[in-house]
């Protein structure tokens, strides 16, 4: 029940919004193989209000656990870092502030 009301106050919300673009950003991996392995998926709302501020929701980050490491821990540093520098890129495109849902079993980044 709660999601259900929680995407009914997300579509109200929409409407009072100046602009909200909707990406989906990808990470692949070239794989020791030759071959090209996506390993990540973010969604992402940027979102600018009628008064100009901008935020950004991340709204899932789905990782499949196929990355092949070279490293302990390469994995997840990668993660990390595309995250990090996504949220640097929106700050530095004057976004204010920005929200990430986490969900459930997954895996803390």
């Amino acid at each position: 029940v709660e999601s259900v009301l929680e995407v009914k106050a997300s579509r109200a919300c929409r409407m009072s919004v100046e602009h909200c673009r909707n990406k989906t950003i990808c990470a692949f991996q070239h794989t020791r193989i030759g071959s090209d392995l996506l390993f990540m998926v973010m969604f992402v709302e940027e979102i600018v209000s009628p008064d100009g501020v901008g935020r950004i929701e991340i709204r899932n980050v789905d990782i499949n656990g196929f990355y092949e490491e070279l490293q302990h821990n390469e994995a997840a540093n990668v993660e990390k870092a595309i995250i990090q520098s996504y949220l640097s890129h929106a700050a530095n495109r004057g976004f204010a502030s920005a929200r990430v849902h986490v969900g459930g079993k997954q895996r803390s980044l």
